[in-house]
């Protein structure tokens, strides 16, 4: 996930709701923010220097692909792996996991690419899943997601909802609050394999937190082994 100076602890609710559902979460960035001076930082992304680092997750993947199956880590499954990532973090996940082969799917939280000719060159030829929870009218990624996703070759399994709560969304909340119930819902059926986690997303699950304007597409290309 992407951070305010890249601290990797900043979305620990999301990361810890996720993971305890069964999970390992890799963040990028140092673990510690003080939780009296921290602050979500809202101002518009420069096209210039969005800051993104998608090695970063490279190097987590990596590290997964070295270290599932054995020892210490032999209950990981290195054949399910999903990048992750808001506001510049969005970008990183599509930097690191678009055209990455061990990446299964990716989830764009409150982000998106910043002008026309990118969408066109990443969203326009990616054909794994993707999932883009956005944050509304009020989000300053908002206009940049819904590009994004209208960007989507056909085919492409993809799910796109929007929330009332804006570009910080309910990321500093226990469990992350609303992007916390979605990324579950996405663990549970794109890593798990629980097909009723799919309906969840079809049906009248995202209304009940409060996910409206829900679009979604070749849903059913999905096939997950549920374990």
């Amino acid at each position: 996930m992407g951070a305010v100076n890249h601290v990797g602890s900043a979305f620990r609710g999301l990361l810890g709701e996720v993971s305890s559902y069964g999970a390992l979460a890799i963040a990028t960035g140092p673990i510690y923010v003080d939780p009296e001076t921290y602050e979500v930082d809202d101002s518009p992304l420069d096209p210039n220097n969005p800051g993104e680092n998608p090695d970063a997750h490279i190097a987590a993947i990596d590290w997964i692909y070295a270290h599932a199956g054995k020892g210490d880590w032999a209950h990981i499954d290195a054949s399910r792996i999903g990048v992750w990532g808001q506001r510049c973090g969005g970008l990183e996940a599509y930097g690191a996991g678009a055209n990455d082969p061990r990446v299964g799917h990716l989830g764009i939280f409150n982000s998106g690419q910043l002008n026309a000719s990118a969408s066109t060159a990443v969203a326009d030829s990616l054909k794994k899943p993707v999932f883009y929870l956005l944050g509304g009218p009020t989000d300053v990624a908002y206009p940049n997601g819904e590009r994004d996703y209208a960007s989507l070759p056909r085919g492409t399994p993809a799910w796109r909802g929007n929330h009332a709560l804006g570009h910080s969304a309910a990321f500093d909340l226990p469990n992350a609050g609303t992007p916390g119930i979605v990324g579950r819902h996405i663990l549970q059926w794109v890593l798990r394999g629980d097909a009723s986690a799919r309906w969840w997303f079809v049906g009248d699950g995202p209304g009940v937190i409060g996910v409206g304007d829900v679009e979604y597409k070749s849903l059913r290309g999905i096939k997950v082994t549920p374990i």
